[in-house]
């Protein structure tokens, strides 16, 4: 099933230097089920956190699922439950997030370039609601990359990184992006030397 949980921290200045840490909060899909692997991912910006649910079978066994939750004061609520446009069995949609203010970043290990290529979705506060906006897919993608194995966002920049293994030779490849302008930035490739090119493609 799972929890996340969420710490915050004050800090008190000029009698005490150090910080006190409040009560830990406990947060809990509304929809949990055994198994889920709820908070396998989790990341934080702001008031916002967002929680990985990669076993949620929502589009059948093991396609996954994101939780996004808010604070409220002292309170934190669940928001809304993301789901790409596309779920489908397997994908283990957020096994990796991250959030950047209004844009959060979540990772997939789909088959739309054979099993286990991977990809990686983009979601954007438009309102009071997450909206996907573009799906990530690296334009060399194949079977056994990862790609969306892990991610990061901050501001319009986004960073999504796989594995896999080609010509025998294990290797790990970064896709930098600029959010917004939909334009890929560059790759860094390791294991086989370190190349950096221009890399993969978004769409709606």
């Amino acid at each position: 099933m799972g929890v996340a949980v969420v710490l915050a921290a004050m800090w008190f200045t000029p009698s005490s230097s150090g910080q006190v840490l409040r009560e830990p909060v406990r947060l809990v899909a509304s929809d949990v089920a055994a198994d889920d692997l709820f908070g396998q991912s989790v990341s934080v910006s702001g008031n916002v956190t967002v929680v990985g649910a990669p076993y949620d079978d929502d589009n059948g066994s093991q396609s996954g699922s994101v939780y996004v939750f808010r604070r409220n004061g002292s309170t934190w609520a669940q928001e809304q439950k993301l789901l790409p446009s596309d779920g489908a069995l397997g994908a283990l949609f957020g096994g990796s997030v991250s959030i950047s203010g209004n844009v959060a970043v979540v990772g997939a290990q789909d088959h739309e370039n054979g099993g286990y290529s991977g990809s990686a979705y983009v979601f954007r506060r438009n309102g009071s609601r997450w909206i996907q906006e573009q799906k990530l897919l690296a334009s060399d993608g194949a079977p056994f990359d990862y790609f969306g194995l892990s991610v990061s966002v901050s501001g319009d920049v986004a960073i999504v990184g796989g594995r896999g293994r080609r010509r025998r030779l294990s290797f790990r490849s970064v896709l930098r992006l600029r959010l917004g302008l939909h334009v890929p930035l560059e790759r860094i490739e390791v294991g086989t030397g370190t190349e950096v090119a221009p890399l993969g493609r978004g769409r709606r």
